[in-house]
């Protein structure tokens, strides 16, 4: 929920629904930011609602607590501007923080201001583009600098590192987790709300994604035929192959503190991939943006685990340098 979308009313008639967890969009506690990101919310009616919210969670009828969800790289955003944010983040003690690197997505209003002037954007201070003044996005290494200031200040202030952007200081959300483990199955529901449903007879864990339609209309339509049809979730895809798991497994397992398991790897995928996935990474680990962690015994487990902040900040690239050695299985 965003700030300023609900009252204390509008709350209790949530948790009386059934609703025991609550993630706040705050994105940033700076106007300028907030303004910048076309936000209704103000920062004072952010404070407002984390107030309310907290007086929920401490009272036990939001039993699941809460998270607060802020934004890195936001468009005229500073290392001293998100160290303030970081700051009242940690004032208000949330359950869990969701901190997220600016996406910039194309067919959006944003993406449209952003894509098409990003290049002059990384000159100037200020670019008038459609009637509308830009302020900077921050350049990808400033962008970098706030991800590694995110990972210290939250760790010291005793949150766990548990996932790319998840974090969290009583307990880890069972809801996030479940996004990071393969053949999971998860209901989502509204307007672009992508669900899980596990297929039980693939021949390594995997999860078929589904999503819902991104406008009114659209959704009205989906929702008469799912009456009418009677068949939900869909209906599994049958062309699921070991590659494709392999490949949803990496992008889930490496975003965590756990890393991949490498016995699952070799018992359902086989020794070639496993072997495949250790060339892969050998740079990685040589330069200490991955690393094989061991269990202790008795119970010994070996897992990669990328490094934090360094080797989470390149899992794109390590992740890539892995799909292509096993694409090289198969030539």
């Amino acid at each position: 929920a965003d700030p300023g979308t609900f009252n204390e009313e509008k709350l209790k008639e949530y948790c009386a629904a059934g609703v025991t967890r609550l993630s706040l969009g705050v994105q940033t506690f700076e106007e300028d930011e907030l303004q910048a990101i076309g936000r209704s919310h103000s920062a004072q009616e952010a404070l407002d609602a984390i107030e309310l919210v907290a007086k929920f969670a401490d009272s036990g009828k939001l039993r699941h607590g809460w998270s607060l969800d802020i934004i890195s790289g936001l468009p005229g955003q500073t290392l001293n501007s998100w160290q303030r944010t970081l700051e009242k983040t940690i004032q208000a003690q949330p359950w869990h923080v969701s901190a997220y690197d600016l996406q910039i997505q194309p067919g959006t209003a944003f993406g449209y201001w952003y894509g098409a002037a990003r290049p002059q954007l990384m000159n100037n201070e200020k670019i008038k583009f459609s009637s509308k003044l830009l302020p900077v996005l921050p350049t990808e290494d400033e962008a970098a600098d706030l991800y590694i200031e995110t990972s210290r200040v939250l760790q010291k202030s005793g949150y766990e590192h548990y996932e790319i952007s998840s974090y969290s200081r009583l307990g880890r959300s069972t809801h996030n987790a479940l996004y990071w483990q393969p053949g999971g199955t998860w209901l989502a529901l509204g307007l672009g709300a992508t669900s899980a449903h596990a297929i039980t007879d693939a021949p390594y864990p995997v999860s078929q994604k589904f999503s819902r339609p991104r406008t009114m209309s659209a959704y009205a339509t989906y929702v008469a035929e799912l009456r009418k049809n009677k068949t939900f979730p869909p209906q599994a895809s049958t062309n699921i192959t070991l590659e494709d798991a392999l490949a949803e497994d990496l992008m889930t397992s490496l975003r965590t503190a756990a890393g991949l398991p490498l016995a699952r790897v070799r018992s359902l995928a086989g020794p070639k991939h496993l072997k495949a996935i250790l060339r892969a990474t050998e740079d990685a680990r040589l330069n200490d943006l991955a690393f094989i962690y061991h269990t202790p015994q008795p119970h010994a487990r070996s897992s990669l685990r990328l490094s934090d902040p360094d080797g989470f900040l390149c899992s794109n690239y390590i992740i890539a340098n892995i799909f292509a050695e096993l694409g090289n299985l198969g030539r």
